[in-house]
């Protein structure tokens, strides 16, 4: 999940089109891969944050995004807070 994964890739290793993959993937899961991946990853890097010693950035990188300010947008528009409002509330709430 932290590297650069995409559809076509998968795809392409297990010798499928990536239609089909898609199609089967939303079939059997209910979301898109997309969806999966990002709410995989997102779900990690909260995870990630309750390290105190782990930067924003690390985190980033660990959860497969190289951009930390695409991350911490997604972050906060998934989550509805961002990477460091998140990493407060754990600390405080701990």
């Amino acid at each position: 999940y932290a590297e650069n994964l995409s559809l076509a890739s998968i795809a392409g290793e297990i010798y499928i089109s990536s239609y089909y993959l898609s199609h089967l993937f939303s079939r059997s899961l209910g979301v898109t891969f997309l969806d999966y991946l990002t709410n995989y990853r997102l779900q990690q890097a909260r995870r990630f944050l309750e390290d105190a010693h782990c930067t924003i950035e690390d985190v980033a990188q660990r959860v497969g995004y190289a951009d930390t300010r695409h991350f911490s947008k997604l972050f906060k528009r998934k989550l509805g807070i961002s990477p460091s409002q998140y990493r407060l509330r754990r600390s405080s709430a701990a």
